[in-house]
């Protein structure tokens, strides 16, 4: 099965679309623009891999990899995708209870039950599965923070998304902090660290540029890996399955 392709769809504008059970993964194009639109059932999101901005309920957001997303019935937004497109595994939230869930992005610090279940969606494995590690994810999540983190803390955290490479001695230096404060307040704000997020950074490039049919060569060079076994060890890590196979699955 691991050999094989998902069973893509063309949904138009270039979007690609892989349903399998209740479980759904969708595949953006570079640049796409999509105007305001709504939702009328319930749903969870995940950021697999690639980038986008979003204008929602609670304003514009630009989610790391691994974030996650409760999106209650009636949920309206717009979408600008990044120079990679994007990778959205999406999964029904019927049966959970809206009750003070935030409609935005939540970067959970539970990356490895989001890997787990980025590994099901890819690999095509049982749909329940699916289901049963989103509530994992959901279970280890950790609460958003009562107020917005500042702007340095959300300037340091897109710089770094945009150049994963940057050290996090670099960045502290960047926004005038030291390395462990800086840290704590990552950790304390979007529920992950500034290594973690470089490290899901890089792969979600390494599977964007795959997914877009890269060779591995240059997927693990636009990445920013320094060779092609770099890239391998981080998508089996990730995902479960190395570049070949990955490449597959995306045709």
């Amino acid at each position: 099965m691991e050999g094989r392709s998902l069973p893509w769809r063309d949904a138009g504008d270039g979007v690609r679309v892989a349903l399998f059970g209740t479980a759904k993964l969708t595949c953006y194009p570079p640049g796409l623009q999509q105007p305001r639109h709504g939702h009328d059932e319930p749903h969870v999101s995940v950021l697999v891999a690639g980038s986008f901005r979003e204008d929602g309920r609670v304003g514009p957001q630009t989610p790391a990899p691994a974030a996650v997303s409760y999106r209650p019935a009636g949920f309206a937004h717009e979408l600008s995708f990044g120079p990679s497109g994007a990778v959205v595994l999406t999964l029904p939230g019927r049966n959970l209870d809206p009750a003070g869930r935030r409609s935005g992005w939540l970067e959970t610090g539970a990356g490895a039950q989001v890997a787990r279940l980025v590994r099901t969606a890819v690999r095509q494995l049982d749909a329940a599965l699916g289901e049963e590690l989103l509530w994992d994810v959901l279970a280890a999540g950790v609460a958003p923070p009562a107020a917005q983190p500042p702007t340095w803390l959300r300037e340091a955290r897109d710089r770094l998304l945009e150049e994963p490479l940057t050290s996090v001695q670099a960045l502290a230096a960047s926004v005038g902090r030291h390395r462990v404060h800086v840290s704590r307040m990552f950790r304390a704000a979007f529920g992950v660290s500034p290594s973690e997020l470089k490290q899901r950074a890089m792969a979600s490039r390494a599977l964007q540029a795959v997914a877009n049919g890269r060779p591995p060569v240059q997927a693990a060079w636009d990445a920013g890996y320094s060779d092609q076994s770099h890239m391998t060890r981080a998508l089996v890590r990730f995902v479960g399955l190395p570049p070949a196979r990955l490449g597959q699955r995306f045709r």
